[in-house]
Formats: C-alpha cells, structure tokens, sequence
C-alpha cells in the first residue's frame, strides 16, 4: 500500500499549476544608430506606413507631419497646446488611429508640425514621434540588445516577462517617467526621454559632484541629438558610476550646463534628463500599470 505521503505527492502533481507562454501583442524590429533615435515602423489610417521614433517625452499620442494628416484622410484642427516646459502654442492636432499590430490598435490626439528627424540609413527624413499616451496603455519592452521593441498587455509585471529581479520605483513628472538613480554616490531624480538622444546632468548637481571650471571630468563636445537640441555646444562630463537599479549607466558621458532648461521645477534642482544616448545598449522595461521600471545591461564584452 501506498504511504500517504506518496499519495499527495501525486496528487500535488497532476493539480501543480502550469506556466503559460507569455506573448507580446507587438514585437518588430527597432532601429539605432550614433546620433539617433530608437525608430519603429507604424501604421496610421489608410495603410499609411512611416518610420517614428518613440519619446516618453512627447505629449499626447505622439507628432505626425501633415502630409501624413492628409494621407490618413483624418482632419486637423487648431488648438492651445501647453508644452512639459509650461510654454504654449497654438498648433494643429488631429485623432488618429495608430498600431504595431492588429491587438495595439488606438486611437488618439497628435500634434501636427513638420518633423524631420537623422533616420537608421543616416539619411534625415520626414517623420512622426510615438508619444507618451500610446505607449501607458501597455507594458513597454524597449530592446536595444536584441534589436527589437515589444508591447506587453497592459499590467504585465516586468518579473513574469524577465523573471525576478530588481525593479525601481517609476513615477511620472509633467506625463515624463521618472525614476531615482545613484549618480557618483548621489540620489537624485531621473526623467526618462527617449526623444532625447543626450542625456544631461544639471549644474545643481553638478554642484553636488563638485564639478568645477577646469574640472577633468569635463570634456568639450558638440552635443548632437537627432531633434530638439541640435547645435548646441555643451561640455561633456564624465561620471565614474551612474546606477538605475542594478544598471550600471556610466559607459556615456553626458552633456553639462544649464542650456537645456526643459522647466525651472527641472533646472532648479539636482537632476538628470536620461536620454537614449546612455539606454540604447541595454533592455529597458516600462510597466506604467505597476509604476516600475527596469533595465537589463547589455552582456559585458569579452576582450
């Protein structure tokens, strides 16, 4: 006869709970290159097909040229736009549909203006921006190790796709994600852009780091950034650790200075605007659902 424990073992088995496999509702190829942005291809009404680059920092929806406007058959209308840096403007926008697939399908409110943007080929062409708004509605998947951008349904935590590990806390300053980070020992805050191909320390912290005129952790560089900062010249520092989580984020340097002033909350205060400069080598998941965030370092490469 069989021992009792023999017995629940068996039954333990046949009840045990399955894992099931987790498929992304989109996954398609993302394109980078030096002074770029991360680009996917999307499709907006009427089959019309363009290459946008995705920005957490950018309103709404997202940006669509108006030539795409007119070939989407959708109608523009005028209204007062205010900007993450309190500056308003009076712009077309206009609802449109836009997806990766069949199961990403949304419709919502661009802003309409000329956008041209450095594209993969190396080439500057006419563009659009996948915005904020489009991308809360999912857990977002931005794989820059492996090339490719997935969407996640809506709620997926970052364990169930990567398994456990350490996720930072993710909250969200003017629709921009924001999470802490440990720059050369000091906490300070984080806004994720990754409309930003720089990423930039402010001079308040810059203050905290002891940087200093003649400092040799700043270097000249022209600061190039495949949209809003093009031209300006910026010295660039170089920080020895720069940690998000378990990330270590330091391999870049970063621009330097007061120029960039996105809003006087920002600029005030000890901060980082982290851009796609310093996230391109790595996996960066965003689950806006659970406000948490992590980022899987590209694998250390062998010498």
């Amino acid at each position: 006869m069989k021992s009792i424990s023999t017995i629940v073992a068996a039954v333990a088995g046949v009840f045990a709970p399955v894992a099931l496999a987790l498929e992304p509702l989109a996954d398609v190829p993302l394109a980078s290159h030096d002074f770029g942005l991360a680009m996917i291809e999307v499709q907006f009404d009427n089959d019309v097909r363009m290459t946008c680059a995705l920005d957490s920092g950018a309103e709404r929806f997202g940006v669509l040229p108006l030539s795409v406007v007119r070939r989407a058959g959708v109608e523009a209308d005028s209204r007062v736009i205010e900007f993450i840096n309190g500056s308003k403007r009076t712009l077309k926008t206009a609802i449109a549909s836009m997806r990766l697939s069949d199961a990403t399908s949304q419709r919502g409110r661009f802003n309409v203006m000329d956008l041209r943007l450095l594209m993969p080929d190396g080439q500057t062409r006419e563009s659009c921006l996948v915005g904020i708004d489009y991308l809360r509605a999912y857990t977002v998947d931005i794989d820059g190790i492996a090339g490719r951008f997935r969407l996640w349904p809506k709620g997926t935590r970052i364990d169930t796709i990567l398994g456990p590990g350490r996720n930072v806390v993710m909250a969200s300053w003017n629709d921009l994600p924001r999470v802490g980070v440990v720059v050369d020992g000091q906490n300070v805050n984080a806004a994720i852009d990754t409309g930003s191909y720089n990423s930039h320390i402010n001079k308040p912290l810059g203050k905290r780091l002891n940087v200093r005129e003649g400092d040799p952790r700043l270097g000249p560089l022209r600061a190039r950034d495949g949209t809003k900062y093009d031209g300006f010249t910026l010295p660039m520092l170089t920080v020895a650790s720069f940690m998000l989580g378990d990330a270590d984020l330091a391999g870049e340097s970063f621009s330097y200075g007061d120029k960039l002033r996105v809003s006087n909350t920002w600029s005030s205060k000890p901060a980082v605007w982290l851009g796609w400069r310093s996230l391109r080598a790595h996996r960066t998941l965003f689950d806006f659902a659970n406000d948490e965030m992590r980022v899987v370092p590209a694998p250390a490469r062998s010498r």
